[in-house]
């Protein structure tokens, strides 16, 4: 089903329909509702408020690209996968946000295949990549990308492993990785996997330490021409430590989401927030919290609801802010934040320059600022980044210190 829904340019989803978020009153925080949804016009926004830019890049970077993954590493934005609506791609990019300059890592080892719809996932320094697929197939596999070496490694697993899908998502817990969801090109799935990883001493070199196998350690090559740098691998004297990889499904209790896929996910203190997505048939507004200490599942309830799949949420301390994806009916480019403390929507006045309605996209947080690459905007596969930036509300990434609401 939702290999279906993928492969269209423009899906056509069923649901509750779509819900426009029309202009507000200034106000410098807005719940929203029913009566505040309305279609009258509305007088400048306050400042300070948030303000998009398209950002002017050099270097080497995507081409057009929907369905791609997008980490923050150390200083660096680091893009894999995705596709052009015909091929598939395999490279990874680093980005400086510094700089605006893109460059295609070097890497080498065990690299995968040509994907979309992956998820990818930062632990330790490394990118986490398990599934995905191109055309009519999907995978299964997991590999790891170290960002300090540019090797990829394809590890043995043990366990339960996850069978092959695509449009799910992963996220780290208490330094092992998770899996929600996603389709196998048959049904939509709802399961969850925990993938635990144990570390072993690091080898310890004997005798002269000049005969000691060479290892990868982290350095820098200068790019002729830009002030800016490119993370590079070159050879070090120790041995770096071994990893144990094992899967697990794990049983929940209350009432899980329905399957789906082309959700988003976020971890919240211990708590997984999961929101949207679709069946193939349903688009969803629902949102869905997992407290990982018990595994009980709780669904909140906010108002109105809100349909939204192939979106972004990215958490800016408490809130969450959700860009653009699809409702069953059109294309957003709209920012929607749920406050976690109330578990309201909200919205805020944005000025500037604002993408494109659009999904399938990636989105993170970086320097206290939010960037947006690519996805589809029903049209076109497109290539453009976005930057948002929090302006007077930059302090918001500081908020850790608050309580999830949880309203049934």
């Amino acid at each position: 089903m939702l290999a279906r829904n993928e492969m269209n340019a423009s899906p056509s989803l069923g649901g509750t329909g779509p819900v426009s978020v029309a202009p507000l009153k200034p106000e410098p925080t807005l719940s929203l509702n029913t009566r505040q949804l309305s279609k009258k016009g509305s007088a400048p926004a306050p400042v300070p408020a948030m303000y998009w830019s398209r950002v002017k890049t050099y270097g080497t970077g995507p081409k057009k690209v929907r369905s791609h993954t997008m980490n923050v590493i150390g200083d660096y934005i680091y893009i894999f996968g995705g596709w052009d609506n015909r091929c598939c791609y395999s490279e990874v990019f680093v980005f400086d946000s510094d700089s605006m300059h893109w460059s295609v890592a070097k890497a080498a080892g065990d690299i995968p295949p040509p994907c979309r719809a992956h998820s990818s996932t930062v632990i330790d320094r490394k990118l986490y990549v398990f599934g995905g697929g191109d055309g009519p197939n999907y995978f299964s596999e997991l590999y790891i990308f170290d960002a300090d070496t540019l090797l990829w490694s394809k590890p043995k697993v043990s366990g339960e492993a996850p069978g092959p899908r695509r449009t799910h998502t992963s996220f780290a817990y208490d330094g092992a990785l998770y899996l929600f969801g996603g389709g196998d090109g048959t049904r939509p799935l709802n399961d969850i996997y925990k993938l635990t990883i144990t570390p072993h001493a690091p080898r310890v070199p004997t005798g002269n330490s000049s005969t000691a196998g060479p290892i990868r350690s982290h350095s820098y090559n200068s790019t002729i021409g830009h002030n800016q740098h490119t993370p590079a691998a070159t050879n070090g004297s120790l041995d770096a430590p071994t990893f144990t990889y094992h899967w697990s499904r794990l049983n929940t209790e209350g009432t899980p989401p329905r399957a789906r896929g082309y959700h988003t996910n976020n971890i919240i203190q211990d708590k997984l927030l999961v929101y949207g997505g679709s069946d193939g048939n349903t688009c969803f507004d629902d949102i869905h919290i997992l407290h990982l200490p018990t595994l009980t599942w709780t669904q909140v309830d906010c108002q109105p609801p809100i349909v939204r799949l192939a979106h972004t949420a990215t958490q800016v301390g408490s809130y969450l802010f959700v860009i653009g994806g699809h409702d069953g009916n059109q294309y957003s480019n709209e920012i929607l934040l749920l406050n976690l403390v109330t578990m309201n929507w909200e919205i805020r006045r944005v000025y500037g320059a604002h993408p494109t309605g659009r999904a399938y996209h990636a989105a993170v947080l970086h320097d206290s600022r939010l960037f947006l690459h690519g996805g589809f905007d029903g049209q076109s596969v497109v290539s453009d980044l976005y930057v948002l930036d929090l302006s007077g509300y930059a302090y918001l990434p500081q908020v850790t210190d608050f309580e999830l609401a949880l309203l049934r």
